[in-house]
């Protein structure tokens, strides 16, 4: 059974292979946000001109915290749909959990709307 499959249904076993597979997932996706303050990474410019430039040395205490932040954050946000569907078990249809695909739809949405909102001229 697939991973997604496994958490719809609620029957996601935790053994060496999926605890090995939940750490690569958040390392992968934790390094790319790291480098935004990594020391001189330019992550935004507009015409040439460095906006957006990391000021944290990779060697440095303060880029370990950052990282550490990072990490807690992207958890947390993993946890939380997961946690949600756990909650609200009894949203089920055809015998499959949507819990967390209805919260993470309205919070899709909800970014959508105000990225809208805030962007347009």
């Amino acid at each position: 059974k697939s991973v997604p499959a496994a958490m719809l249904t609620q029957s996601l076993s935790w053994n060496f292979l999926s605890c090995i597979s939940l750490l690569l997932s958040l390392v992968s996706i934790v390094r790319p946000f790291s480098f935004l303050d990594m020391y001189q990474y330019v992550s935004r410019e507009i015409h040439g001109q460095p906006i957006l430039v990391g000021i944290a040395r990779p060697e440095s205490l303060t880029f370990a915290l950052v990282v550490a932040y990072r990490l807690a954050e992207i958890s947390s946000q993993v946890l939380l749909f997961t946690l949600f569907q756990v909650v609200f078990d009894d949203l089920k249809f055809h015998g499959l959990r949507y819990g967390g695909i209805l919260l993470w739809s309205l919070d899709c949405a909800l970014q959508a709307l105000l990225l809208r909102a805030y962007t347009s001229q």
